[in-house]
């Protein structure tokens, strides 16, 4: 027999994990770049779903701000790890080298790190890297094959992915807003904090039904 406070523990859980992804959703719809999550949930096992449709483009002007719309994300070197982004707000660094805004995170171009130097350049709308009419290099922009996670603020790991070549474009002198719908996010956690608060009644309710049958065939002894 399925013992129902099990069941109704389980659905207050998932309720929270979902209330816990949307807080996170909202908190960080003004970071650049940044994937809504959708809690989803197999069994007993629950994983955050990316959304990976395109926020909307913001101008700056800036020349190392960069912009990615369609398929793919950049690729940034993390000590040896690859992570995969869609915060193009980039810097340079004390070698020339393009890196994200923090400064720990290398760009990766097709042949490695991005060296840029000093020198004034350009980024085309297919990612490649032009230092006066000399082209230097093409941003690598990959695609995941499998699931992935957040890694850190605007960074995911994937367990693999693959390079690809098109089906994207690249905005320099723009950056991309999350893709957090906050009106989307209210009505769905409008919905779990009330199947959340149904359940916890009716675990009340069946808590108080089981102790006051305690009581009674106590009194029946």
């Amino acid at each position: 027999m399925t013992d129902p406070i099990s069941i109704v523990s389980t659905a207050m859980a998932e309720d929270t994990l979902r209330i816990n992804t949307i807080g996170n959703n909202v908190s960080n719809v003004s970071s650049v770049g940044f994937k809504a999550q959708t809690l989803s949930s197999k069994g007993d096992v629950h994983s955050d779903l990316i959304n990976n449709s395109d926020g909307r483009l913001l101008r700056t002007n800036r020349k190392l701000d960069l912009a990615l719309q369609g398929t793919g994300f950049f690729v940034v070197d993390n000590n040896g790890q690859q992570l995969l982004s869609r915060n193009g707000s980039f810097s340079v660094n004390e070698s020339g080298q393009l890196v994200t805004s923090n400064g720990k995170f290398l760009v990766q171009g097709r042949s490695g790190p991005i060296n840029v130097g000093i020198d004034s350049f350009s980024i085309d709308s297919k990612g490649v890297i032009w230092v006066g009419d000399r082209e230097v290099d093409r941003l690598l922009i990959k695609q995941p094959n499998d699931s992935m996670l957040l890694a850190t603020a605007g960074n995911y790991s994937s367990a693999s992915s693959r390079e690809v070549k098109d089906g994207y474009v690249v905005y320099q002198g723009a950056l991309e807003s999350s893709n957090v719908d906050v009106a989307g996010e209210m009505v769905q956690l409008m919905a779990a904090q009330k199947h959340f608060s149904l359940m916890q009644r009716y675990f009340l309710l069946y808590d108080g039904l089981m102790k006051n049958g305690i009581n009674q065939i106590g009194k029946s002894k």
